[in-house]
């Protein structure tokens, strides 16, 4: 089976059953959750050097405001948003691997059943948690100060001080 589609397929039947217990829908290689005033994202990124003999790929975090999505005019056109059209989004090996960049590294001879639970494991151990403090608009701002994306970031800034008076 195609690389590609072998993790697609650990995707859908290792990762998504865990994920369900947790509320989130899928839609593509993009998991979501909520839709009222805060939603979040887990998407899967595949390595633009990708081949039939090695796939890579990582696990991005989004979190979306969309009360400061609208204030800032980045509604998104499609639905689920992609992490960086989030109000604050981060890869989740930045979390877990020491403040580092984490790509799972997959060939013919891997064992999918194995990196889908880690998969799975990181993204409850560490994405949900990340994901959940972002729901605390206080967290969000020091986010968005520590982001490196400043001209979007700086727009967040101003957006929650403008609908929440913080500073």
């Amino acid at each position: 089976m195609d690389l590609n589609k072998q993790i697609d397929k650990t995707i859908s039947q290792i990762v998504a059953l865990k994920l369900q217990q947790y509320n989130f829908n899928k839609s593509g290689r993009v998991f979501w959750r909520g839709k009222e005033q805060i939603t979040d994202i887990i998407s899967f990124q595949k390595a633009p050097h990708n081949s039939a003999e090695k796939s890579d790929f990582t696990i991005n975090l989004g979190v979306y405001w969309h009360d400061i999505q609208k204030d800032i005019g980045w509604n998104v056109p499609k639905w689920p948003p992609k992490e960086y059209d989030c109000t604050v989004f981060q890869r989740i090996g930045f979390i877990f691997n020491n403040n580092c960049d984490y790509w799972w590294e997959t060939t013919k001879n891997s064992d999918f059943e194995l990196i889908g639970n880690d998969v799975a494991e990181k993204i409850i151990t560490y994405g949900i948690n990340w994901l959940e403090e972002g729901h605390d608009i206080r967290v969000v701002l020091q986010r968005a100060r520590k982001h490196y994306y400043r001209q979007q970031m700086d727009k967040v800034e101003n957006s929650i001080k403008h609908i929440y008076g913080i500073n």
